[in-house]
C-alpha cells in the first residue's frame, strides 16, 4: 500500500482524537487559524465522519500481536501505521532528540526509540488535546500534539516529506471546498461556477471525493429517483445464482490486490454484493472484465449503495460498449485515439507504423480500466476526479499526454517490448520531480503527474467531446464491421453437420440468421443468440422459392379475405419446419440448428423428401397422419403448385385426398399392400369404414405409394420440394422492419386461391365419399333383405 493513503488514513485517525475528547471530557475543542500556512494545525472536528469507512487498513495477526505485546496493550488494538521519526519534548530541560518508530493503532499513538529503552510512550488518542503542524529548520515535516496535562511533544516524521505536504494540502483543499460548499450549496441544490471546475481540477479532498463523483457523474440523481432499489435486488434474488457470479468470484482476488483491505472478507463482501446486485440489474450485460477493478477503487471513498450507481452511470451513460462481451466502445475509442495520435502527433504516429507498433495493445487496457491498472492509485484518483466531471474526454486527453511527454523516448524504440518498458518506467516515477537540475525551486517541486495534468487539460484542450463524437461516427461502421467478422469467423469455425453446404452459403445463411434475429448490430454486444418462431418467420421470408406478390394494396376486398382464411396453409407448414429444426424442442432454435436444418432439407432425395414432408405434417409423431393432417397436406399441395401452367395439379391433389381416405387404415389395424393397386370407386366400399366419424390414419408406407402412383405429386417432391429453399444473398439495403411485411408477401398473399380450391376439393371428395357410402349401405340393407328372403 502507498505510503500516501497511510497518511490518508492518519488524517481520519487524528480526526478521531477530537471524538474521544469530546466523549470523555466534554470540552470544547478551539481551532487555531494562523495566516501563515506553515504554522496551521490539523482541525480534526470539520473531517469527522459519522461513517466509519469500511475499506480501513488491516495488517497481519502477528504484526499486530507483537504491537501489542511491546506495549502491553489491550487484545482489540489493531495497528493501523509503522514510521520512522523522531521525539522532542520542548519547554522541558531534556532537549534530546529520540530516534525510533512511531505506531499508530485504533486507539493509540505509541512510540518507541531505537534502542528501546531510551524513549518511550503509549498515548490513548482521548489525552490528546490538540495536534499542529509546525515548520522545523531540520524537517519539512513536523507535528505537535498537545495532552490534556499541558505536555508538549514534537514528533518529525522522517524520509516522508512530500507524503506530509499532500496531507496538509488535503486539509487546505478541504478548507476551500467548505467555503464554497456554505456559498453556493451541496448535493442537488449545488450551484456550478468556474471555481467548481478549478477545485475539482486541483484535487478533490478525500472526505468529499465520493459525494462529488455521484453529483458530477449524475448516479447521485438516479440514486434518489430510485430509492433503496440497490437493497431491494439484493433481497429479491438472496439465495439465488446467475452466470456472472462465477466469474465475480474468480476475480475478487484479482481487485487492487495492493490495497489490504481486499484480502478480508469484509472487502471482498462489500465488492462481491456490488458485482452481483449489478448482474442483476442488468443481467444481458452481467458482469465483463475491468468491472472488478473499477469498483474496488470506487468503493474505496464511496458506499456499496453509490458504487452500484457510479457503476450504472459508467457503462450506460459515460462509457457505453466498454464492458459490454464485444467491448465494442472500447474498441471504437481506440479508433478514434489512433486517429487523434495521427492528427496530433504525425511524426510519431509514421514512427510507431512503420515499426509496427500496436498502439493498442498498451492504450486499450488504459481506457477500460480508467488507467487504474497502469498509474499508481494516488494518482488514479486525481484523473477519476477530472473524469466523473469532463467525461471521457479526459482518457483522450491524458493518453495525448503521456505520448506528448515520452515522444522523444519512444521514437527511439522499434518494439513493442522497449515500449511498453519506457511508459511503465514513466508511470512508476510520476511522484518525481519534472525538472529535478532546475534551480528554479518552484519548477523543482513539480512532479511528473502534474505536470501530466497540464499539458493533458491546456495543450490538448482541443479534444472536445464534440470532436470526440463526431470521430466515433466516423469509425463506427469501420469498428462494427471488424468485431463482426470476427465473431462471424469464429462462430462459423466452430459450426458442424453443415451437410453438402458451401462456406459462402454458410456465410449467406449466417447473415441472414442475424439480420431477422438482432434488432441491433451483432458488435453492439450481446443479445439473443437463438431464434423463436416470430424471428424464424422473418429468415423463411429471405429464401423463399414459392409464390409471392409485392402489393397488398392491389388486392381487393374478397381477395384480402381470401388471403386472411388460407393463414393456416403456410403457418402450419413454417411451424411444422421450424419444430423440426428446432433440435432441442425448446421454441429457441440457434445457428446450429438452422444451418443442420438447411443443409437437410437442401439435398433431399425422392424417397427421403416424401418421409421428410411426412414427419412435417405428423404433429405427434406417431408415424400416423389422421384425417385433417391429411387435408393440411392438400392445402400445401395447392399453395406450392398454384403457379402450373394447367389445372392438372388440382386433379392430381383431388385424386390424393380421395385415395388417403380411400386406404386410410381403422381400428389400429395395419394393412399390408406392397404391389400398386388400380384406384377405382369400387375399392372404396371395401376400405372405408361405415361410419364417417370413425379415426382415419395413413401411415408413411401407405402416402408413399398414393404419392409415387401419381407422376405431378413424384415430380414435386423429385425436384422441386429441395428447391423450395433458396440461398440468396441478403440486401443490405433492405430495412429490417419491412421483416414482417417481407414474411406476408411471400407467404399470406398467393394463398388467395388456395382456401378456395381447398374447401372445393374438399366439399367434391366428401360429397363423393358420402354418396359411396350411401351405395353401399343400399347395397347391403338390398344383400340383406335378399338373404332373408332366401332363408323363408
Amino acid at each position: 500500500m502507498s505510503l500516501s493513503l497511510h497518511l490518508q488514513e492518519i488524517s481520519h485517525t487524528f480526526r478521531g482524537l477530537h471524538v474521544f475528547a469530546e466523549r470523555y471530557h466534554n470540552i470544547h475543542i478551539y481551532i487555531l487559524r494562523n495566516q501563515s500556512l506553515e504554522k496551521k494545525m490539523f482541525s480534526a472536528i470539520d473531517r469527522i465522519k459519522k461513517k466509519t469507512n469500511l475499506l480501513m487498513v488491516d495488517l497481519s495477526f502477528s504484526q499486530n500481536e507483537r504491537f501489542r505485546s511491546l506495549f502491553r496493550l489491550p487484545e482489540n488494538e489493531q495497528l493501523q501505521y509503522e514510521l520512522s521519526g523522531e521525539i522532542a519534548v520542548p519547554g522541558t530541560q531534556n532537549k534530546n532528540m529520540y530516534h525510533g518508530k512511531i505506531y499508530v493503532s485504533t486507539s493509540y499513538l505509541c512510540f518507541i526509540s531505537n534502542d528501546k529503552k531510551s524513549c518511550s510512550f503509549a498515548f490513548p488518542f482521548s489525552i490528546i488535546r490538540k495536534v499542529e503542524r509546525i515548520r522545523s529548520n531540520d524537517y519539512i515535516s513536523v507535528l505537535t500534539i498537545f495532552t490534556w496535562h499541558m505536555m508538549k511533544v514534537a514528533i518529525s516524521f522522517i524520509g516522508v516529506d512530500d507524503h506530509f505536504e499532500g496531507w496538509h494540502k488535503d486539509a487546505n483543499k478541504m478548507r476551500l471546498w467548505k467555503e464554497y460548499l456554505q456559498l453556493y450549496g451541496r448535493n442537488l441544490t449545488l450551484i456550478r461556477f468556474p471555481d467548481f471546475y478549478k477545485l475539482i481540477q486541483i484535487g478533490l479532498p478525500n472526505h468529499l471525493r465520493g459525494e462529488i463523483w455521484e453529483l458530477c457523474s449524475g448516479s447521485m440523481l438516479m440514486r434518489w429517483l430510485h430509492v433503496n432499489e440497490y437493497q431491494k435486488l439484493q433481497e429479491k434474488y438472496q439465495g439465488q445464482t446467475n452466470p456472472s457470479m462465477e466469474e465475480i468470484e474468480k476475480d475478487l482476488n484479482r481487485s487492487l490486490p495492493e490495497y489490504p483491505a481486499y484480502q478480508t472478507d469484509e472487502g471482498k463482501d462489500a465488492l462481491r454484493r456490488v458485482l452481483t446486485t449489478y448482474s442483476w440489474k442488468n443481467p444481458e450485460l452481467g458482469y465483463c472484465q475491468a468491472m472488478n477493478i473499477i469498483v474496488a477503487t470506487l468503493l474505496i471513498y464511496t458506499t456499496e449503495e453509490q458504487a452500484y450507481w457510479l457503476l450504472n452511470s459508467l457503462c450506460d451513460n459515460l462509457l457505453p460498449g466498454y464492458y459490454s462481451t464485444t467491448m465494442y466502445g472500447t474498441l471504437l475509442d481506440q479508433r478514434v485515439f489512433e486517429s487523434l495520435l495521427e492528427k496530433t502527433m504525425p511524426i510519431l504516429w509514421v514512427h510507431f507504423s512503420k515499426s509496427d507498433v500496436q498502439l493498442s495493445l498498451i492504450s486499450l487496457p488504459w481506457f477500460l480500466s480508467l488507467y487504474i491498472n497502469c498509474i499508481p492509485l494516488a494518482f488514479v484518483f486525481r484523473i477519476l476526479d477530472c473524469f466523473f466531471l469532463e467525461g471521457p474526454k479526459i482518457l483522450f486527453q491524458i493518453g495525448l499526454a503521456i505520448f506528448r511527454l515520452n515522444g522523444e523516448k519512444l521514437l527511439t524504440v522499434n518494439d513493442d517490448g522497449s515500449f511498453i518498458s519506457i511508459l511503465k518506467k514513466y508511470f512508476h516515477t510520476l511522484d518525481k520531480s519534472a525538472y529535478p537540475n532546475s534551480s528554479n525551486l518552484k519548477y523543482k517541486n513539480i512532479t511528473r503527474f502534474q505536470e501530466l495534468m497540464i499539458c493533458a487539460l491546456r495543450e490538448f484542450n482541443i479534444i472536445t467531446i464534440e470532436l470526440i463524437n463526431k470521430q466515433r461516427k466516423k469509425y463506427k461502421n469501420e469498428v462494427l464491421n471488424n468485431i463482426e467478422g470476427f465473431a462471424k469467423r469464429t462462430q462459423l469455425r466452430n459450426l458442424h453437420n453443415t451437410g453438402h453446404l458451401t462456406s459462402t452459403e454458410i456465410s449467406i445463411i449466417y447473415d441472414r440468421f442475424y439480420s431477422a434475429l438482432f434488432q441491433r448490430r451483432i458488435g453492439l454486444g450481446p443479445a439473443k443468440a437463438y431464434m423463436d418462431y416470430n424471428a424464424f418467420k422473418i429468415f423463411i421470408s429471405g429464401i423463399t422459392n414459392w409464390p409471392q406478390k409485392d402489393k397488398i394494396a392491389d388486392l381487393s376486398d374478397t381477395e384480402k379475405h381470401d388471403m386472411k382464411e388460407s393463414n393456416h396453409v403456410y403457418e402450419t407448414f413454417i411451424k411444422s419446419l421450424f419444430l423440426k429444426w428446432d433440435k432441442s424442442l425448446s421454441g429457441l432454435a440457434n445457428l446450429q440448428d438452422i444451418i443442420s436444418g438447411f443443409a437437410e432439407f437442401k439435398f433431399l432425395d425422392l424417397m427421403h423428401a416424401i418421409a421428410y414432408f411426412f414427419e412435417l405434417y405428423d404433429s405427434d409423431n406417431d408415424g400416423k397422419i389422421t384425417k385433417d393432417e391429411i387435408l393440411k397436406m392438400s392445402e400445401c399441395f395447392l399453395f406450392f403448385m398454384q403457379k402450373e401452367t394447367d389445372d392438372t395439379y388440382l386433379k392430381s391433389i383431388s385424386n390424393f385426398i380421395k385415395n388417403c381416405f380411400e386406404y386410410a387404415e381403422k381400428n389400429n389395424m395395419f394393412i399390408e399392400n406392397t404391389s400398386m393397386p388400380n384406384l377405382s370407386k369400387s375399392d372404396v366400399s371395401n376400405n372405408l369404414s361405415v361410419n364417417p366419424r370413425e379415426k382415419l390414419y395413413i401411415t408413411l408406407p401407405i402416402f408413399r405409394m398414393i404419392i409415387l402412383v401419381d407422376e405431378l405429386l413424384e415430380n414435386f417432391f423429385a425436384v422441386k420440394f429441395s428447391s423450395l429453399l433458396v440461398i440468396t444473398q441478403i440486401n443490405k439495403n433492405d430495412v429490417k422492419s419491412n421483416g414482417i411485411r417481407s414474411l406476408i408477401n411471400s407467404l399470406m398473399i398467393d394463398g388467395m386461391r388456395v382456401a378456395n380450391e381447398v374447401k372445393k376439393c374438399m366439399e367434391d371428395a366428401q360429397k363423393e365419399l358420402d354418396n359411396d357410402i350411401k351405395l353401399y349401405n343400399s347395397h347391403l340393407l338390398l344383400y340383406q333383405k335378399k338373404k332373408e328372403d332366401v332363408k323363408h
